[in-house]
């Protein structure tokens, strides 16, 4: 692990000035890039950060919009002009940024997001264990889980759907517990009982990797259709669980090879049949676990990091001189 040598203070004009000399000596610099972690305007400020380099920058977008606000594509277009190249979390984020944003090609590169975990050994049957976790709010579509569960009518022992993550910050201070007695009334209304549970506990990476390897399939409702990378779908699928996602495009796009399957967001029936065919099926099972096997090394960091290796050594040399 690097040390920490600055923090950027995106609200003060001497604050980005500052973190802009402690970066010029560097080789290159890779900008992580979300809307708003920036500061205000959606974080118009990383464009006066970049302007003040003297180095090649690569920018990781971990957001690509087809609709952006004037001042969200302000931003991207401005970086744009500036950076030396970019890195697409996903092929869908790549094609957009071509489609809409009129990157040229050779500029974008694809790197997946990375992960620690390893393929964890699949549960002995009868599988009727479902989990979802991350920060909690609207927009998460676990009531379209709940939904989905009521309907499900399978022998044997009850389904259980266990979400395990804490009330996001900004939905806890604007609805105080308003937000999860919706989800309990949801819970009784499909007369789940305790068949869901829900853990809010702050969970440490190995300490949720044995959460994640306790659970049959891993279920991602998200309401988002344009969410062009997740940590949680690369994380399942990197500890080889199946996962039954709605149809948003980094969901798509990884699990085409049969590492889950995918509905629509409007589709409650079809995710209740998914999650049924994964937990039934054993042999769907097996090929969906397989199929998130044969990627989960794909996704570690040391693959992660030869593959920004190859990307920035070249801008390294160059900025040194170096032929």
């Amino acid at each position: 692990h690097r040390e920490i040598i600055t923090e950027i203070d995106p609200g003060s004009p001497q604050g980005i000035a500052s973190a802009a000399a402690r970066l010029r000596g560097a080789d290159v610099v890779v900008i992580q890039h979300e809307f708003g972690i920036y500061g205000a305007d959606d974080g118009a400020s990383v464009l006066d950060l970049v302007a003040r380099l003297h180095c090649p920058v690569v920018v990781v977008l971990h957001t690509v919009l087809t609709d952006p606000t004037p001042g969200q594509r302000a931003i991207i277009d401005g970086l744009g002009r500036v950076a030396d190249g970019f890195v697409a979390l996903s092929q869908s984020a790549h094609d957009r940024l071509i489609t809409h944003y009129r990157i040229e090609p050779s500029r974008v590169a694809v790197v997946p997001h990375g992960s620690s975990w390893t393929v964890q050994p699949p549960l002995v049957p009868p599988r009727r264990r479902l989990l979802t976790w991350g920060l909690l709010g609207p927009g998460k579509g676990i009531e379209r889980a709940i939904d989905a569960i009521a309907t499900l009518d399978l022998p044997g022992p009850p389904v259980t759907y266990r979400v395990a993550g804490q009330i996001h910050p900004t939905v806890l201070a604007r609805y105080g517990d308003s937000y999860m007695q919706h989800l309990e009334r949801r819970i009784a209304a499909g007369g789940l009982g305790n068949q869901v549970v829900f853990d809010n506990r702050y969970q440490d990476d190995d300490h949720l990797l044995g959460v994640v390897a306790a659970a049959d399939v891993v279920i991602l409702p998200y309401d988002n259709t344009q969410q062009i990378s997740s940590g949680v779908l690369t994380e399942a699928i990197s500890a080889g669980r199946p996962v039954v996602a709605t149809a948003f495009p980094h969901a798509i796009e990884m699990l085409h090879g049969g590492a889950g399957i995918v509905v629509d967001h409007d589709d409650r029936t079809g995710m209740s049949r998914a999650i049924a065919t994964l937990l039934t099926d054993e042999l769907a099972y097996r090929r969906a676990a397989d199929a998130a096997a044969a990627i989960s090394a794909d996704l570690g960091w040391d693959a992660i990091a030869r593959r920004f290796t190859e990307l920035l050594a070249p801008l390294a040399d160059r900025n040194r001189g170096i032929a």
